[in-house]
């Protein structure tokens, strides 16, 4: 069984932190919250406004974390730490951790708990092939991206759209990603995110 969706702008929800804006990009299960901490994994888009900011404490959460735009210093309070993050560059923490970041910029987030195995890519290709092998794929697209997914179809996604390509069939669908125009950016973060409970019907 596959489902596809796409999510657009207007479909986001976007509220205040500490240090800027953020934007909820997905939230699964959708009944849950992230403000009863009660969810498996979110997706989102957050601004840092000034300086320095502090991260919101998340513990039995685990993150990944990339600039979308400038070199941030993101420093553990506690061990004293630092991980200088150029643009597009993976960093993963935990949760619990006490984390001040220095530097303005935009940034996106995986947040998920015990119950989810996640991963990051950057698509720094103008064509690139996403074997849909996870109970969810994510194709978050930075510029205009046409995809074609085998045996279901193809679509368009503008700039800072959402595609969710959730399947547990085997072998895996062939998810086929192309720039409408190529340009040496990076085109797209493709997060894949499988269940480790297998009590857990995700489709």
């Amino acid at each position: 069984m596959i489902r596809v969706e796409k999510y657009k702008t207007s479909d986001y929800q976007e509220t205040s932190w500490s240090g800027g804006r953020t934007t909820q990009l997905y939230l699964f299960p959708a009944q849950s919250s992230y403000g009863e901490r009660n969810f498996q994994f979110r997706l989102s888009t957050a601004s840092m406004d000034t300086e320095q900011s502090t991260f919101t404490s998340l513990p039995s959460y685990h993150r990944i974390l990339l600039s979308l735009d400038q070199t941030i210093v993101l420093q553990d309070m506690n061990s004293g730490e630092q991980v200088t993050l150029a643009p597009y560059h993976i960093h993963r923490f935990e949760g619990e951790q006490s984390i001040q970041c220095v530097g303005k910029a935009q940034d996106f987030n995986i947040i998920f708990d015990d119950s989810v195995q996640a991963d990051l890519q950057v698509m720094d290709e103008n064509k690139w092939v996403v074997e849909c092998e996870g109970d969810f794929q994510f194709i978050y697209a930075l510029v205009n991206l046409d995809f074609h997914i085998e045996g279901w179809g193809s679509g368009h996604l503008a700039a800072k759209e959402l595609l969710v390509v959730e399947t547990n069939e085997l072998p895996p669908l062939h998810l086929h990603l192309t720039a409408c125009q190529a340009c040496q950016k990076p085109k797209a973060l493709i997060a894949r995110l499988r269940s480790t409970d297998l009590s857990r019907n995700m489709i």
